[in-house]
């Protein structure tokens, strides 16, 4: 008799959520199974994943640039077309806890990860960074970025294949920090190495972290293995941010007087 209540209890809980989470007339991505969802896009490496991902995106560009793909039973909605995806994240104020739980010790409270009182805040202080006259302004940056990456890529011209990966990340790393900082870190190439690495680790264990409905339970993830290591890398990636800053500061300070 308990069992049969403890059944119809969580029967009862189950459709309860699937009302109240009910996306709508929306395209769902095929291969949804009740209560696991789309359980078939957690298989596979992260070249499986690579695959998946490009799956998802052709099927939402070709049905209307909205679609869902099922976690569970909790929808996520995915959006292909620009106008609409800067609707929605100057819209939604509040972030959903599921990007929290995977992303807040990564990302802090940030624009995809921040409360509502903050997110405003903080996107009042920025906005006059991304106004037209700033943007030209960085133009000799990429431009200087830009040819510098392709006298790499020269190098390898007519030697077969290759990894681009590490130039194009080094690349960005140095650029985002000349433009949003101006400040130039090209010249720590072993550092910025380091943190480019633990950044890959980072984004990979959040993907194995995702991957494994185990570690969404917040108790069992802070004694695994994979929490010791994104710690850890969290920490080199947070470094290299403080060490932009504290070079910013030092500049500005040396301007004042």
């Amino acid at each position: 008799m308990p069992w049969l209540l403890i059944i119809f209890t969580l029967c009862c809980v189950y459709i309860y959520l699937s009302i109240k989470m009910y996306p709508g007339d929306m395209p769902v991505y095929p291969g949804r199974v009740p209560i696991l969802g789309n359980i078939s896009l957690l298989l596979g490496d992260s070249i499986a994943s690579w695959h998946y991902i490009k799956k998802l995106t052709e099927y939402t560009y070709n049905n209307g640039h909205v679609s869902v793909v099922y976690a569970g039973i909790m929808p996520i909605y995915l959006i292909t077309d620009p106008d609409d995806c800067y609707k929605v994240l100057t819209t939604c104020l509040e972030r959903p806890g599921f990007a929290n739980k995977f992303l807040k010790q990564f990302l802090g409270n940030g624009l995809l990860t921040g409360p509502e009182a903050i997110w405003k805040q903080h996107r009042k202080l920025i906005n006059p960074a991304f106004n037209q006259q700033v943007v030209d302004s960085f133009m000799g940056i990429f431009n200087a970025q830009s040819r510098r990456l392709v006298e790499t890529l020269k190098n390898h011209v007519g030697k077969g294949q290759f990894d681009h990966h590490d130039y194009l990340e080094k690349t960005g790393l140095e650029t985002i920090s000349l433009t949003m900082a101006g400040v130039d870190i090209s010249n720590q190439k072993e550092f910025n190495y380091k943190c480019l690495l633990a950044f890959r680790a980072v984004v990979d264990g959040v993907i194995a972290r995702a991957k494994n409905p185990l570690y969404y339970f917040d108790n069992i993830y802070r004694t695994s293995e994979l929490k010791k290591t994104e710690d850890t890398h969290v920490k080199i990636t947070h470094e290299l941010t403080e060490q932009v800053l504290k070079k910013k500061r030092e500049t500005r300070e040396k301007n004042e007087e």
